[in-house]
């Protein structure tokens, strides 16, 4: 018998998973580290449903951060985990801050957030800034795929949100 095929497929198949392997950022086989997320300055791009939840926002919100920079107003909708335990970030158009603590797993969770207070209220893309700070404060998970941050929030009427997050 000739066995040297097998040998060949052996000897080429170890260097490529050793390669896929390495250029994963974060762990491919497992859960990415919430140390990936942090410190770093997120940018909400979308705002849906759980698929099983579609009454909530039968559309999801979508924001053309283009369109927001040419209006002056890319730096809304914005957060950063710090490694401290602290989030901080810049909503439409009051500054917040608040503590987060993380669970096991992919638990997170946000608690009290506190804000400036500015008199108005602007609403891009429907989303009003009193939403989002609910949204922020019902954050029980979150994930990183394929470069977005993604957490997950529980309205204040039970429906599962997925707010989606870019680096900019």
């Amino acid at each position: 018998m000739d066995y040297s095929g097998s040998i060949m497929k052996k000897q080429w198949f170890v260097p490529a998973a050793a390669a896929v392997l390495l250029s994963c950022p974060g762990s491919c086989a497992g859960t990415p580290s919430f140390s990936s997320v942090q410190g770093k300055q997120w940018k909400l791009v979308e705002v849906k449903n759980n698929p099983a939840a579609a009454e909530l926002l039968p559309d999801p919100i979508r924001f053309d951060r283009s369109k927001l920079k040419t209006e002056g107003m890319d730096d809304i909708f914005v957060l950063t985990f710090s490694s401290s335990a602290q989030v901080s970030g810049k909503a439409a158009p009051e500054t917040y801050t608040a503590s987060y603590e993380r669970g096991t797993g992919q638990a997170v969770f946000l608690k009290q957030v506190s804000s400036d207070h500015v008199e108005r209220d602007l609403v891009p893309e429907r989303l009003r800034e009193a939403d989002y700070f609910a949204l922020l404060e019902g954050i029980s998970r979150w994930d990183y795929k394929e470069g977005k941050l993604e957490l997950y929030s529980t309205s204040p009427d039970g429906q599962e949100v997925v707010l989606t997050f870019v680096l900019d």
